[in-house]
C-alpha cells in the first residue's frame, strides 16, 4: 500500500536508506524527521505486510514550479518489484496537479541501477557535476529531469 508517511514510519526509512547508503542513522534521522514536518516536502512511503518496502522524500520549489527528489529507496529484499517506480509516479502525478514545470533528480554516475531506473521512468540526463559527492568511489553525479 502506498501512503503518506507517519512519524512511526522514520526509523524503518532510516535503516532502509542506511543499507543502500551508509550514512550515520541518527543524521538520516534527523533530516527525515524535518521532512516529514516540512510542508514543502512530499514523503510518501509503500508498506508491504505491515513493513515499509521503500520511501520517497522531495521538495516542492514553488519558486520555479519544481519539485526535487531527495530521497527514494527500496529495501534491497523489495527491489525490482516495481516499489520504485509506483513512488515515483506518485510524486509526478502530485506535480502535475500543483501544476509544476519540472521535476528533478541526481544520483552516482557509476550508480547504474539509479541511471537505468530513471531513464526508464521517462527522466532525461540534463547535468554532470565532477566532484560533487563525498563518496570516494562515485564522486561525479547526473542531473535527471523529468519535464511535466
Amino acid at each position: 500500500m502506498l501512503r503518506k508517511a507517519k512519524e512511526q514510519d522514520i526509523s524503518e526509512c532510516a535503516a532502509i536508506e542506511y543499507e543502500a547508503f551508509g550514512e550515520d542513522k541518527k543524521i538520516i534521522k534527523h533530516d527525515l524527521t524535518k521532512q516529514a514536518k516540512d510542508d514543502d516536502y512530499l514523503f510518501f512511503v509503500i508498506e508491504i505486510k505491515g513493513k515499509v518496502a521503500g520511501f520517497i522524500t522531495a521538495k516542492i520549489h514553488k519558486w520555479n514550479k519544481s519539485i526535487y527528489v531527495e530521497r527514494l529507496y527500496v529495501h534491497k529484499d523489495e527491489r525490482n518489484k516495481g516499489y520504485g517506480s509506483k513512488l515515483l509516479a506518485k510524486i509526478i502525478s502530485i506535480a502535475k496537479k500543483l501544476k509544476m514545470r519540472k521535476l528533478f533528480v541526481d544520483t552516482g554516475e557509476k550508480n547504474k541501477r539509479a541511471v537505468r531506473f530513471y531513464l526508464k521512468n521517462g527522466f532525461i540526463k540534463t547535468g554532470y557535476i565532477k566532484d560533487f559527492y563525498n563518496d570516494p568511489h562515485d564522486r561525479n553525479c547526473i542531473v535527471f529531469c523529468y519535464n511535466l
